[in-house]
């Protein structure tokens, strides 16, 4: 079976209930370095600052994780509305 098409006319923002509607949000809520923002910004560098830094390290431990590896990151693509479908579809 053939993926669906993610497309916008919008551009890349186009299908964010925040960016498009003024709803949502969770994406920020799970960010645990704060580098998301209410007007669709993203602070890429506290980002990578996070995700190769000792930040990340101590949430792995935190979370059974190993301090060596780390823990990556993706928290803001995760347990949101658009992981797995584009929301604007369903959003009233």
């Amino acid at each position: 079976m053939p993926p669906d098409a993610r497309i916008s006319a919008t551009g890349h923002t186009g299908n964010c209930l925040l960016c498009s509607k003024g709803i949502c949000g969770v994406c920020i809520t799970r960010c645990p370095v704060q580098a998301i923002s209410k007007d669709g910004g993203h602070d890429k560098i506290a980002c990578m600052n996070f995700v190769y830094g000792q930040a990340s390290r101590d949430f792995a431990v935190l979370n059974g994780g190993e301090a060596k590896s780390g823990a990556g990151c993706g928290l803001c693509q995760t347990k949101v509305p658009c992981e797995s479908r584009n929301p604007m579809r369903t959003a009233r």
